[in-house]
């Protein structure tokens, strides 16, 4: 089995019953890493998919958002250095850009983004799509545009660079 779990097994089928039951067991591992390729079952699902015809896309698609939206993570890279976005088939744009949205929602998800929000340029960059909403005749955008709110705020990111910007803008508003 190679170092497999059988949420492996099943993502490299496309069997979605058995994911689907497998993501709805309490404290479920999202990620688990097998031995040989330091494949999560979500890389695994996208080889799956990638060796299927473009017939199938769909269904592996949304197989793939299943797995994101318990937890997957795309950010997971295997032992070759690469991603589940990596392994993609260039051909198949629609999950490239499934991933590309959950992706960037997670990475904002303390700034409430929705990942039907985020939309995917024609170089593959993803950017939050502003939305207007109409309040008393006035637009704003989606954030709200509060800015004095967060004076108060504390840092929230994971790293060192999120930490140095988060101080640097907080600096810059006191000035």
């Amino acid at each position: 089995m190679l170092g497999n779990h059988l949420y492996h097994e099943a993502a490299l089928r496309g069997n979605y019953e058995i994911i689907d039951a497998l993501l709805d067991q309490p404290g479920f591992e999202c990620d688990p890493v097998n031995r040989i390729e330091g494949d999560t079952p979500l890389h695994s699902a996208i080889r799956w998919i990638n060796s299927e015809p473009a017939e199938q896309r769909e269904f592996g698609n949304s197989l793939v958002e299943m797995m994101l939206e318990a937890g997957s993570s795309s950010r997971v890279k295997n032992k070759g250095g690469l991603t589940p976005l990596q392994l993609v088939d260039p051909r198949n744009t629609a999950l490239r850009e499934l991933i590309q949205r959950h992706e960037y929602a997670n990475l904002n998800a303390g700034d409430f983004v929705n990942a039907d929000d985020v939309s995917v340029s024609k170089s593959g960059d993803a950017m939050l799509r502003l939305q207007l909403q109409q309040q008393g005749g006035q637009g704003s955008a989606a954030g709200g545009g509060h800015d004095d709110d967060d004076d108060e705020a504390e840092f929230s990111g994971s790293d060192e660079e999120e930490r140095a910007e988060f101080e640097r803008r907080r600096r810059g508003k006191r000035s």
